[in-house]
Order: C-alpha cells, then sequence, then structure tokens
C-alpha cells in the first residue's frame, strides 16, 4: 500500500494481547502499511500524539478496561478530528457501537476478524480504494 504522496501510511495498532496487535501486524505489513503496536489507551495515546499514524485500528473494549475505544477516540479526535479510527470488537451493544460511529470512528468491525474485510476497511478509511 502507497499512500498518494509516495510515502507507506503508518497504522497504530492497540490491542491489549500482543498476540491480537501481532496478527493485524501480521495483515497489515505484507499489504504495505507500517504498523505500530500499543498495549493500552494510555501508550496509544503517546505514540499517537508524538507520531501521528494515518490511521488508528483498536479493540473497542468495555469502559474502565485497559484498552477503552470509546475514551480513545474522544482523546484522539481532541488532537486531530481528520485521522480515521477503526474498531474492532467480539460484541458490544448497538447504542456503544453507535456512540463510537457518532464520535467520528470510521468503522466497527465484528470478530471473527476476517483480514480481507480488515484491508478491506483500512484502505477504505484512508481513501485507498482506487489504489
Amino acid at each position: 500500500m502507497t499512500a498518494p504522496d509516495g510515502l507507506q501510511p503508518t497504522v497504530l495498532i492497540v490491542a491489549k494481547f500482543r498476540d491480537q496487535s501481532e496478527l493485524m501486524r501480521d495483515v497489515l505489513g505484507p499489504a504495505g502499511y507500517g504498523c505500530l503496536l500499543a498495549s493500552d489507551t494510555y501508550e496509544a495515546l503517546q505514540l499517537f500524539r508524538q507520531l501521528r499514524p494515518a490511521l488508528v485500528l483498536s479493540d473497542l473494549g468495555r469502559p474502565g478496561a485497559i484498552v477503552d475505544g470509546v475514551e480513545l477516540l474522544k482523546q484522539i479526535k481532541r488532537v486531530d478530528t481528520n485521522v480515521p479510527v477503526v474498531f474492532l470488537t467480539g460484541g458490544v451493544d448497538d447504542e456503544v457501537e453507535a456512540e463510537c460511529l457518532r464520535l467520528g470512528a470510521s468503522a466497527v468491525l465484528h470478530r471473527p476478524m476476517h483480514f480481507d474485510r480488515l484491508l478491506a476497511a483500512a484502505a477504505h478509511a484512508l481513501g485507498y480504494e482506487g489504489n
């Protein structure tokens, strides 16, 4: 994957469990994305502020969890309203999903994760469908 400016887009992957973030990296990396890994909301916000990735891909989690996706989304949008955020979830209620979309999430993908859907969501969120 190459961005319109010729650079490799960087994705910040936020997941509580390292094996999940490594799996997403193993899918996105060969597709041309640079990947940064964070294991909690605090680390993700630090990396986001320092490195400004093109896309954030995060577990949605539950409020109060190590990765609280709703709070992460709010904090990211305070820093940069234009960065796309895509969530992965094993199941949240419709209200939480709707809140994420209302707050500016690009997509909420449901597990089990299908790699082609993950790649398509990343490309769509970054506006790369035609590349």
